[in-house]
């Protein structure tokens, strides 16, 4: 197995994926103060929120919808294809985020929800979005070009929320600060020249090195990160992952693992945080009892800080940084998804 501790960066990861993640508590940052001196217009009243995105640029809107769960009463959808739901009118604010500017899909739902006479605002590189938005007035906060969507979070992530405070929504002000902070301190706790002796980012990919992941998250925010712990591990460790949350999984899926066929195959990640339900807490515990016969293992992470914004971050941040060691252990460069770009093509054979 790899050495973790001897990593020729150079080799494993020629393209600074890890360099990307490292820097995401200076990107966020910056991400947010720019959204906040960004020419944001008056867009008037609206009572629901469609954020329309696909892959790593859709996660910042599954972010925004579980910080306002607690926070706002206006509806908030996060939409992955090509299509809107009907509800979606001139009573709604579409924020439609792609990085290259180019998916397909995002413009599809985009171009349907302007038809509707939905206020607008965009967040991408350019690509045809950017075009869109020129030809069609709409605002677009534009990201830095040339990084992997899914490394671009914090580009991608930091507008919507800082948006939300400037059009009244919500205040993540105070969360603001606690979250870049949570971050700083992580980037330096887990980076490569932390040993695997000291360094629980590196000694989880070591532990899961070999097996399909699962991940579980409760109903909330660490719902949301186990997802993307699920698609980070998909994509830079190249690998399946797979991902659920209680209290759903403990109506369907516990059943599952009444069979000890897979044990040897499966290793449970549980994402945990001090703002639980209570009931979801004690229902950890009683699945963990109940499965752990017919599962590889069961580890659990806890979020840190105290807000829900630093608590959910600090558990994406961490699974990202899982999701590199793990690519190292298996020996892949975590930046191509060449399957990806070659699906892409063929269906580009087909407009």
């Amino acid at each position: 197995m790899v050495d973790l501790d001897k990593l020729d960066l150079g080799t494993v990861d020629p393209e600074g994926s890890i360099k990307a993640v490292l820097d995401f508590p200076r990107q966020f940052e910056e991400a947010m103060r720019e959204a906040f001196d960004f020419d944001l217009p008056k867009v008037g009243h609206f009572d629901s929120i469609l954020i329309t995105g696909m892959g790593g640029s859709a996660v910042g809107g599954d972010i925004l919808k579980v910080l306002l769960k607690e926070k706002s009463e206006v509806f908030v959808e996060v939409n992955r294809g090509y299509s809107i739901p009907v509800w979606v009118g001139k009573n709604t604010l579409l924020m439609g985020v792609s990085y290259s500017g180019n998916t397909e899909e995002t413009l599809s739902s985009c171009e349907e929800a302007l038809r509707r006479g939905v206020k607008a605002i965009f967040v991408s590189s350019g690509g045809k979005l950017g075009k869109m938005a020129e030809e069609r007035g709409i605002p677009i906060f534009k990201v830095p070009s040339g990084l992997q969507p899914r490394a671009a979070l914090g580009y991608l992530s930091a507008p919507l929320l800082v948006f939300m405070n400037r059009l009244g929504v919500a205040n993540f002000d105070e969360e603001f600060k606690e979250t870049i902070s949570v971050l700083q301190g992580m980037s330096e706790e887990f980076s490569p020249e932390v040993p695997l002796s000291a360094n629980g980012a590196k000694e989880l990919a070591s532990w899961l090195y070999g097996s399909v992941p699962l991940i579980y998250g409760d109903g909330g925010i660490s719902g949301v990160a186990a997802y993307r712990w699920k698609t980070q591990i998909n994509e830079n460790s190249k690998q399946p992952a797979y991902y659920h949350f209680l209290p759903e999984l403990d109506h369907n899926e516990i059943v599952g693992w009444m069979s000890r066929s897979f044990k040897d195959v499966f290793k449970v990640v549980a994402l945990r945080h001090v703002r639980e339900n209570r009931r979801v807490s004690l229902r950890f515990g009683i699945t963990r009892k109940l499965i752990l016969g017919s599962v590889g293992g069961w580890r659990e992470i806890e979020g840190k800080g105290k807000g829900e914004m630093a608590l959910l971050y600090s558990l994406i941040y961490f699974g990202d940084l899982v999701s590199l060691y793990l690519a190292y252990l298996n020996g892949v460069d975590p930046t191509p998804v060449d399957v990806i770009t070659e699906l892409k093509n063929e269906m580009a054979k087909h407009n």
